[in-house]
């Protein structure tokens, strides 16, 4: 996971990786308890966690970070070598992604202009 360290990206990539972050914690705000017990029980679904993380991207791209997720992302496949991204624990190459490819990030990114 070397290649993926924060000081190891460039600096767009940095500010996409931490705006991801920051979108969870803008979701969150707010939220009731109930959520939270939710969330729990969805970790133990890959799908259920797959469309969380999509939708923290698509919030991401909402909050203006669009280009710089789309660094995050260029660079962690490319830095891996891996096409579909689902974290560090499932880092093999895996036919659903988790989080947003550069294709679907720059889809989202065409809806909005």
């Amino acid at each position: 996971m070397t290649p993926i360290l924060l000081k190891n990206l460039s600096f767009n990539a940095q500010i996409g990786v931490l705006g991801h972050e920051l979108s969870h914690i803008s979701d969150f705000h707010g939220r009731k308890s109930s959520f939270f017990i939710r969330l729990l029980f969805m970790q133990f679904s890959k799908k259920a966690m797959d469309k969380f993380e999509n939708d923290t991207d698509r919030r991401c791209i909402a909050h203006g970070l669009g280009y710089q997720l789309l660094s995050w992302s260029e660079e962690v496949r490319h830095n891996l070598g891996i096409k579909k991204w689902r974290g560090a624990s499932l880092s093999e190459d895996q036919k659903r992604e988790r989080y947003m490819s550069p294709d679907s990030i720059l889809e989202v990114l065409k809806t909005r202009e």
